[in-house]
């Protein structure tokens, strides 16, 4: 899912959110279930406001929330934002851009990700939060 939120973070942009494109997201990936389990941050401006709890309980959406500073966690934090950013570095042009066309240039870096990359980060999670476990919420071996 790609969803640029306009403006700042806040209960009611996180509210939005799950009830439009997460929630669109999420039928695809899962056709016929109804109801779903994510991973998230502790965000307590948005994730965890009280406009986002309720939103996410109307969406019939659970979420387990990671602990704090476990960014191995999510292959979002640990990969995948990190081969964006190597993309957009490499496509910077000359001098300056505007705000729009800097936007324009990320999302095609992000939807131009190798499926095959996204979905090994992705598979990396289960493993990694075991390792966590495994070390009694230490710093895991795999990490």
């Amino acid at each position: 899912m790609w969803h640029e939120a306009p403006g700042s973070w806040c209960g009611a942009q996180a509210a939005n959110v799950y009830k439009k494109p997460r929630k669109a997201a999420l039928k695809r990936a899962c056709p016929g279930k109804r109801k779903y389990v994510i991973v998230e941050d502790g965000d307590r401006k948005g994730n965890y406001s009280n406009k986002g709890v309720a939103a996410k309980a109307e969406m019939r959406i659970s979420a387990l929330k990671w602990l704090p500073r476990t960014p191995c966690w999510m292959p979002l934090d640990y990969g995948i934002w990190k081969a964006i950013i190597d993309r957009v570095l490499e496509t910077a042009p000359e001098g300056t851009e505007t705000k729009a066309d800097f936007l324009v240039r990320l999302r095609k870096c992000a939807k131009t990700l190798p499926r095959g990359f996204v979905a090994g980060q992705i598979a990396k999670m289960k493993p990694r939060i075991q390792g966590v476990l495994d070390a009694k919420g230490f710093n895991p071996k795999n990490d």
